[in-house]
């Protein structure tokens, strides 16, 4: 694939999954999982063009070309991302350090997104009227094709050697801390405060049942976020 259509593409999926990542955080419901599944396609399909990426990038490291720097670095959180988000969704890696694993995902996504907006603006891939063509819809198909191959085969390995991730629920998520209140989740976003609630705090389940915290204890339930998931009891 030539340099400049792997690097249009390229800028595509990074859209594509940074899009499908925004409103994957905004959905708890069923119809989040054609968001999740396209999220995870465009990884795949990012993967796959690596090896034509890294061609590109050394003979521009040849050159010494300006921006090389910044072209390192995009490609270093690109690498994070891809890696965080593995981690957590194969592998239900919750922390590491003092951060969550979601944390830096999302951190390394959104700066990724930002250097790679200013790398597209110092080297600007000027789109053509032959990239409509139908050889590069066909190219364009075999790569989703791939990428759906590599989607799918991860699930299945993840399913058959019985990792944490084949246990997800359809929002992506992980259970943790079920019947184990100490172990439960005490935060859902990148900087949630914990509300302290007394025993006689209403809870809205479904609207408009309300039951309080007490009546809870004994109430079996679901709570999900997209990125980390948790069921009480």
């Amino acid at each position: 694939m030539a340099g400049r259509r792997t690097n249009l593409a390229l800028a595509a999926l990074l859209g594509i999954a940074a899009a499908s990542g925004v409103v994957a955080f905004g959905i708890g419901t069923a119809w989040v999982r054609p968001v999740l599944i396209t999220h995870g396609l465009a990884a795949v399909a990012i993967i796959v063009l690596a090896p034509w990426k890294t061609a590109i990038a050394r003979r521009g490291l040849k050159r010494e070309r300006g921006g090389s720097p910044l072209s390192i670095l995009l490609a270093a959180l690109v690498v994070v991302t891809l890696i965080s988000g593995i981690a957590h969704s194969v592998f239900n890696v919750i922390a590491v350090g003092p951060v969550t694993i979601m944390q830096v995902h999302v951190t390394a996504a959104v700066s990724a997104v930002i250097a790679g907006a200013v790398h597209v603006w110092q080297r600007p891939q000027r789109f053509r009227p032959s990239d409509l063509s139908r050889r590069n819809f066909l190219r364009a198909g075999g790569l989703a094709g791939v990428a759906a191959f590599g989607y799918i085969a991860v699930e299945a390995t993840t399913k058959a050697a019985g990792l944490p991730g084949g246990n997800r629920r359809f929002t992506g998520s992980h259970e943790q801390g079920s019947f184990d209140p100490p172990e439960m989740p005490v935060t859902s976003r990148l900087n949630d405060t914990p509300p302290t609630l007394g025993a006689t705090h209403p809870l809205t389940v479904t609207s408009p049942a309300t039951i309080s915290r007490r009546e809870a204890c004994v109430t079996s339930a679901t709570g999900n976020c997209s990125g980390t998931s948790w069921r009480f009891s």
